[in-house]
């Protein structure tokens, strides 16, 4: 590819990336809003995936690999029918920010220092380290909290056996597991 061609395909790759930034960030705010927006995550995956190949086209890898990473992230959130967390919403928005930083501080190339995507995945690895700590704790109580609800059902066992004596004498002796 001549220098002339890559360096035009290349400013309007520039100019198509800045044009999905405004949308990212729509996206972004409609998550925000509203958590676990199912729309919003598809068009976020849709425009990572449309970067990563518009990137990759005028060979600009670390864009790609970068957008790769975003679309892998979404893809996982996506097929597991989960939310966003907010360091996960916030490590979006800083990967949006690097990425319009990116394509408007580069008038010849958006090709940057190389540094794009090992920052992108940096910003997730943090996010994910810091939402470990807190879902292991919210784990552990919620399996107290299961625990003591079932110790409670176990409780009122014994009550219901009597209760059902009461109202029907005739009535075979109720254990619980159903023999049928």
């Amino acid at each position: 590819m001549s220098k002339i061609l890559k360096d035009e395909l290349i400013k309007l790759f520039t100019e198509e990336a800045a044009s999905y930034v405004p949308a990212i960030r729509q996206n972004l705010q409609t998550l925000a809003a509203w958590g676990a927006a199912t729309g919003a995550l598809l068009e976020l995956h849709r425009l990572f995936h449309t970067l990563k190949g518009a990137a990759s086209q005028v060979q600009l890898t670390d864009i790609s690999k970068g957008a790769r990473f975003v679309e892998n992230f979404l893809d996982g959130l996506l097929e597991e029918g989960r939310g966003l967390t907010p360091r996960q919403l916030d490590a979006l928005e800083k990967t949006t920010d690097l990425l319009g930083e990116l394509v408007a501080s580069s008038g010849d190339s958006p090709a940057g220092d190389g540094n794009f995507h090992p920052r992108v995945v940096a910003l997730f690895e943090d996010a994910e380290a810091e939402d470990r700590t807190p879902a292991a704790a919210e784990t552990d109580l919620q399996a107290g909290e299961r625990q003591e609800y079932f110790q409670s059902i176990r409780s009122i066992i014994p009550l219901l056996r009597e209760l059902v004596a009461c109202l029907q004498p005739e009535a075979p002796e109720f254990d619980g597991h159903n023999d049928a």
